[in-house]
């Protein structure tokens, strides 16, 4: 390497980016040498592995000026030599920066509302999650769905929908920290991922993200509101659980009569869930009517999780029938008593806890499970 001191090397790259006059603009005192070369090739490296880059792009770059008898440009030095490194650039391309630039913005952002697209906020937050997860850092996500957005459509018209979408964006957008990410995550949807943001601080920027929605004076003339659902690692884990959760978080918004936000509850289950696969009736306690389009989610010795199509209330008594799979294994029956309601996009679920002690609910469900 031509510069051996990191502080020198640096001094060498801006210099040298200063002569080219192409992209010294856009290198501020705060970059790195990874995020100088990103200025010139779309590669992402370690700092380390920056500075061994340029210390040998700058060999190239006096190397050809004294080939070419006159002064060469950087991005020709940059081009040779990732050119010779078959394995970082097999195929290199010369294409115009700011054609490069505007064609790398129409990938990652949508194109009617400004945010990211949801391409892009795959990739990103699991980048987030795993930088969170390896510093301990809390990540919280967002969920926001505007409103009876449907009827805006349906009575409006859809290039007035198209309005509501754009300001909502833009309202969010300005209201977000620098460092939040936000994204049209389909339809009249948004996600906005919050780094370093616990679940308290979660609510408190969606909070603001209503305020400004609701004094917007066109939104606010046209009476429109969103709904949000917020769910917070390291209480929830893994992308896809903090994405579903904050979604379930949503709906149980909306179901709650809309224009409010939901913070996502992690599971704290007193006793474990049963693998095995049984097949419960449930049915009215009083008239030992089987329920309608009943779906057994999962079975614990605390109480069992269902879905069903038609609402039920809360606290209600109901009988529930076990019957196993192994035809060894007789059925059994026990009370229990819906303790939880959700509303999700097509059904309910429920949660309901068992009346009956969990010891001899464990002897009869724990046989089944050895196989």
């Amino acid at each position: 390497m031509r510069v051996k001191v990191y502080g020198d090397l640096r001094a060498a790259v801006l210099e040298a980016v200063s002569r080219d006059g192409l992209v010294s603009r856009e290198i501020g005192a705060e970059n790195g040498l990874s995020a100088i070369l990103a200025q010139y090739v779309h590669i992402e490296c370690p700092e380390y592995e920056a500075a061994r880059h340029w210390g040998a792009i700058l060999d190239r770059h006096e190397e050809l000026s004294r080939a070419a008898e006159r002064p060469v440009t950087l991005y020709a030095a940059v081009a040779d030599y990732f050119a010779s490194q078959g394995t970082l650039l097999p195929t290199p391309y010369i294409v115009d920066a700011p054609v490069f630039r505007s064609t790398l913005q129409l990938a990652m952002v949508d194109s009617l509302t400004g945010a990211y697209n949801r391409r892009y906020m795959d990739t990103t937050l699991r980048k987030e999650y795993n930088r969170c997860e390896r510093w301990g850092k809390s990540l919280s996500l967002c969920m926001i769905d505007i409103d009876n957005f449907k009827r805006i459509n349906d009575t409006k018209g859809h290039p007035f929908g198209d309005q509501v979408l754009q300001r909502v964006a833009a309202m969010l957008s300005q209201t977000i920290r620098d460092e939040d990410i936000l994204c049209r995550f389909g339809g009249e949807e948004f996600l906005v991922a919050l780094p370093e943001t616990d679940a308290e601080g979660a609510m408190a920027l969606s909070s603001r993200l209503r305020a400004a929605v609701k004094q917007d004076p066109f939104l606010a003339r046209h009476g429109v509101t969103f709904s949000g659902g917020t769910a917070t690692y390291p209480e929830i884990k893994g992308v896809e659980e903090l994405i579903a959760a904050s979604d379930r978080a949503l709906y149980q918004a909306k179901y709650s009569g809309k224009d409010c936000i939901f913070q996502a509850q992690p599971e704290r289950r007193q006793f474990g869930r049963f693998p095995y696969s049984w097949t419960v009736s449930v049915q009215n306690e009083h008239t030992r009517e089987e329920l309608s389009d009943v779906t057994t989610l999962n079975v614990s010795l605390g109480g069992i999780q269902f879905a069903c199509g038609v609402p039920y209330h809360a606290d209600m008594p109901i009988h529930l029938v076990f019957r196993s799979e192994d035809p060894e294994t007789p059925e059994f029956e026990t009370r229990s008593r819906i303790s939880w309601v959700r509303k999700t996009r097509s059904q309910f679920l429920y949660g309901a806890r068992f009346e009956e002690s969990p010891i001899p609910l464990m002897v009869r469900l724990q046989p089944s499970t050895q196989g």
